[in-house]
Parts: structure tokens; C-alpha cells; sequence
């Protein structure tokens, strides 16, 4: 009796593996399928990358910024100075041209509003000090040093759904990975 359960076992078992068997042809087929193809694609996996360039001349900071990468890209500029003088503080476009703008989000940064392209340089931008003239009568409260401290941030061109170029100022590749790993 003890042989007929082993038998029923057996049996049961080898219809279980005969049936499992006839669905594995197919995805052994999916699996060993291929295709060839001739030539190809270059794929180039650069970056967006830009270099800032400064000279102060007189009371004024010259500012150029260049696109590096391989890609096109938005910049934009926030200027920081002490408060006293943060109103005293203009910028100018010395070529003539209107390409920066602070419209877009009127929060204290600058938009240059052209595409830049890989290997494209900014039109320049001057951000100069209107010293005040001294104090008829009292002390004099110019302040003698300051630092006019320029920063500059860059987006990678991306697209809306009508195809216009356009900038994410809130994209940050590592924004994920940061958190989990603690690397904020």
C-alpha cells in the first residue's frame, strides 16, 4: 500500500512537470530569438557644462558666461551685494544687445532669454555701482570696501509638450540618490 501512494505521487508529479514542459518552448523561443543590423548610430553622453568669466574694470563687473557642454542650455544670474548698496547697483548690456532680462520670475535673478549652444559665449553683462556722491555736511556712511558677489546658475534645454525649449530650474540629477545615500 505504501508503494501505490509513492505511485500516485510519482505520477501526479511527472503530469505536473509534462504540462509546465509545453509552455517552455515558447519562452525559450522569445529568449534565443535575434536579429542583425550593419552601421550605426554615434550615442555621445556628454554633459552641460559652463564657465563664468569676470573682470572689474572701474566700478563696474564684467560678466561672460560660455557654454562648455555638449549640449544647449538656459543661464541666469543673481547679483549679491551688502543692502546699503543693492539699490545703487545697475546692469547694462555694453553690445547693444537685450538678450538678459529679469521678466521671466522677477525673483532677483537675471534670465539670459537666448538658447546658449555648446561652444557659445553670452552676450556680456555689466553690473556697475553708482557710487553716491559724498554728504554735503556729516559723516560720510559710503562704504569704503564691498564685494559684489555674482552666481550663476545653468538648466539644460528641455522641451513642453508643444516643443518649445525650455529650462527646469528645480532639475537636479542627484536629487534621488542624494537623499537616500545622505550625500545632501
Amino acid at each position: 500500500m505504501r508503494n501505490w501512494k509513492f505511485g500516485k505521487a510519482a505520477l501526479l508529479a511527472a503530469a505536473l512537470a509534462l504540462t509546465a514542459s509545453l509552455s517552455v518552448g515558447s519562452a525559450l523561443a522569445y529568449f534565443t530569438a535575434y536579429c542583425t543590423a550593419k552601421g550605426g548610430v554615434p550615442v555621445n553622453m556628454g554633459f552641460t557644462d559652463t564657465e563664468i568669466r569676470e573682470e572689474v574694470i572701474d566700478d563696474a563687473k564684467h560678466v561672460w558666461i560660455k557654454n562648455t557642454g555638449d549640449y544647449d542650455c538656459f543661464i541666469r544670474v543673481k547679483v549679491f551685494a551688502p543692502d546699503e548698496i543693492m539699490n545703487l547697483i545697475t546692469y547694462t548690456e555694453p553690445e547693444g544687445t537685450d538678450n538678459w532680462s529679469d521678466a521671466p520670475n522677477a525673483d532677483g535673478y537675471l534670465y539670459y532669454t537666448p538658447v546658449l549652444h555648446p561652444g557659445e559665449e553670452a552676450s556680456e553683462l555689466v553690473v556697475k555701482y553708482e557710487r553716491p556722491a559724498p554728504p554735503a555736511a556729516g559723516e560720510d556712511t559710503r562704504p569704503e570696501e564691498f564685494n559684489i558677489i555674482v552666481v550663476y546658475e545653468y538648466s539644460p534645454v528641455f522641451f513642453d509638450k508643444d516643443g518649445n525649449a525650455v529650462p527646469d530650474w528645480n532639475f537636479n540629477v542627484f536629487e534621488d540618490d542624494a537623499e537616500q545615500e545622505g550625500n545632501v
